[in-house]
C-alpha cells in the first residue's frame, strides 16, 4: 500500500512526506512563528493543528488536498474522522499518550474524504506552545 508519514498531536499533523522531511519540519517548527507560518502554508505535506480534544483548529492547503477535503472543511473535525472505525479506540489511546507528553510511532490506515484508504506511518509528538 501507499505509505505516508504522519505526525499528529496537540501541535501538528503531518501526512504525505518522508521521515527526513518530518525531521526537517520539526526542526523548523522550533525556529520561530513567521517561519512556521510560511512553512505550514507552503510545505507540500499535510499539516494541521489539533486542540486538546483532538479537533482540527487549522489545516494547510496540502492537508485538504491530501485528505481529499474542500478548502477550510477540516477545521472543527475530530482527528478520528480520518481513521477507520475499528482503529479509533487505538487512535484515542495514542492521542491520550501524546497529550500526556509521550511520543508514539505506529502504522494505521487513514481515510480520505472520498473513502480511499492509505496506510500511514504515524509519528506522534507533543508540541506545546511556549509561555
Amino acid at each position: 500500500p501507499e505509505q505516508a508519514v504522519v505526525t499528529w498531536c496537540m501541535g501538528a499533523l503531518v501526512l504525505g512526506g518522508t521521515a527526513a522531511l518530518l525531521h526537517t519540519f520539526m526542526r523548523l517548527v522550533r525556529q520561530g512563528a513567521e517561519w512556521n507560518r510560511l512553512l505550514v502554508e507552503q510545505v507540500p505535506v499535510t499539516v494541521a493543528t489539533l486542540d486538546e480534544t483532538g479537533r482540527v483548529t487549522a489545516a494547510n492547503p496540502a492537508a485538504h488536498a491530501g485528505l481529499g477535503a474542500e478548502p477550510g472543511s477540516l477545521v472543527g473535525q475530530h482527528f478520528s474522522a480520518f481513521f477507520r472505525a475499528q482503529d479509533r479506540e487505538m487512535m484515542a489511546a495514542h492521542f491520550g499518550a501524546v497529550m500526556r507528553g509521550d511520543s508514539r510511532r505506529f502504522d494505521s490506515p487513514m481515510r480520505r474524504a472520498d473513502g480511499v484508504e492509505r496506510w500511514a506511518d504515524v509519528l506522534a509528538h507533543p508540541v506545546r506552545e511556549e509561555g
